[in-house]
């Protein structure tokens, strides 16, 4: 399920493990090995979910593919997006992490752009 599995991707955790597994280059640029990612990049599984989820899931992130795509900082702070994450951790078991998992991702994000300066 391509939908389902883009939202999986494009979640704050998703967001969180590819730039955790990358560094800041030139410009503040995301540099990260194909290598690396092939062997230590995951995705949450699913398979886990039931099918009410999934569709909630879907559904969530089809109102965030129809509108415009914004910076990190600015998207995380979307209510659309709010949701989609909350719900994708909640149905995982994760909701509890997710003040933690926005506050690690802007503090990497933060350092890999501070490069460019």
């Amino acid at each position: 399920d391509i939908i389902l599995l883009s939202a999986l991707l494009n979640s704050i955790l998703g967001i969180f493990y590819i730039e955790a597994l990358g560094f800041g280059r030139g410009l503040g640029a995301l540099d990260i090995s194909a290598t690396k990612f092939k062997e230590q990049f995951y995705i949450l599984e699913p398979d886990l979910l039931d099918t009410e989820q999934k569709n909630k899931i879907k559904e969530l992130y089809n109102l965030l593919e129809k509108r415009e795509v914004l910076g990190i900082i600015d998207e995380l702070e979307k209510d659309d997006r709010i949701s989609l994450d909350k719900e994708i951790l909640n149905a995982f078991g994760l909701i509890e992490y997710y003040p933690k998992i926005k506050k690690s991702l802007i503090e990497i994000y933060n350092i890999r752009k501070s490069v460019s300066k």
